[in-house]
């Protein structure tokens, strides 16, 4: 990584043309995402809760597992560099985990449909930091993976237009995505390389996380696609069907038992049963008398 001077120097902090343009991004993407969900209802104090807890925890997992797997020191200093490199899986992943913790614990909110509020935004800031990689020199051979990102954005806003399932959107990024993360690590000279005790070769993450997405959104697609022609439930139906049957079988069982247990009461209430006459006597009196064999 090669970055260009720095534009500011406080001490030992310095201020790169990239970093603003990162930070220029952020703010970009942090309002389209914001008009996106207050147009769907959402309060405006809690999408931005969610926004910046989100992009937090997938900073500081992205910087931690750099520092752990490639060194760089443990100090504060080391980790507020970001500059200096993160790891997008583990920093996409637990970005995801908290924005799905978030949403789930409001009973009011959907993750699917703030999901899919959300991966463009996410897709055009890819593309946007990708270029702005290239065109500081911070990273190299990394722009056709940009228009790449701009291009997914373009269809995501087109599928979120066109296609009415909520999640679809979502999913299809991560289709998209997966692709291109796997596209742009075959691009790069310097791979994202992990050594592992119980992996002698290492382990790529960008590969890994890539074909990971690619393999789980394919799945969810054909999910969704079959729930929409109502596939799952008729797999249900027919599931169900020999439970459904044992069910019945033990409920006629107990209707056929009460059914014998009322007729043999029948039964013996008529064996039981003797005729009676009634009269009345002039004064009006009424008398009974059974009848005999």
């Amino acid at each position: 990584m090669v970055l260009s001077g720095p534009l500011l120097s406080f001490g030992a902090y310095s201020i790169y043309s990239f970093g603003i343009l990162l930070a220029a991004i952020f703010i970009l993407g942090a309002f389209l995402f914001w008009r996106s969900a207050h147009r769907e209802g959402f309060a405006s104090d809690t999408i931005f809760d969610l926004i910046f807890l989100s992009s937090f925890v997938a900073l500081l997992a992205g910087r931690l597992t750099f520092l752990l797997f490639l060194g760089g020191g443990g100090s504060l200093t080391a980790l507020v560099r970001v500059g200096d490199g993160i790891f997008w899986a583990p920093a996409f992943l637990a970005g995801l985990l908290s924005f799905y913790l978030y949403t789930r614990r409001r009973e009011e909110w959907s993750f699917s449909k703030l999901a899919d509020l959300a991966v463009p935004v996410l897709a055009l800031g890819q593309g946007l930091v990708l270029l702005a990689a290239e065109a500081t020199s911070y990273l190299s051979s990394v722009a056709l993976a940009g228009f790449g990102y701009l291009g997914l954005f373009i269809l995501l806003v087109l599928a979120k237009r066109r296609l009415a399932a909520v999640g679809t959107t979502f999913t299809a990024y991560l289709v998209g995505s997966g692709a291109l993360t796997v596209f742009y690590e075959w691009q790069r000279a310097e791979k994202t390389i992990v050594y592992l005790p119980v992996w002698a070769g290492g382990v790529d993450l960008n590969y890994l996380l890539g074909s990971f997405l690619v393999l789980f959104g394919v799945l969810r697609l054909l999910y969704l696609f079959a729930r929409a022609r109502g596939i799952p439930r008729l797999l249900q139906r027919r599931v169900a069907i020999p439970a459904l049957l044992g069910r019945a079988r033990q409920s006629a069982r107990q209707v056929e038992k009460q059914l014998r247990f009322k007729l043999k009461v029948r039964k013996e209430a008529v064996r039981s049963w003797k005729p009676s006459l009634r009269w009345r006597d002039k004064n009006g009196n009424s008398e009974e008398k059974s009848s005999s064999n």
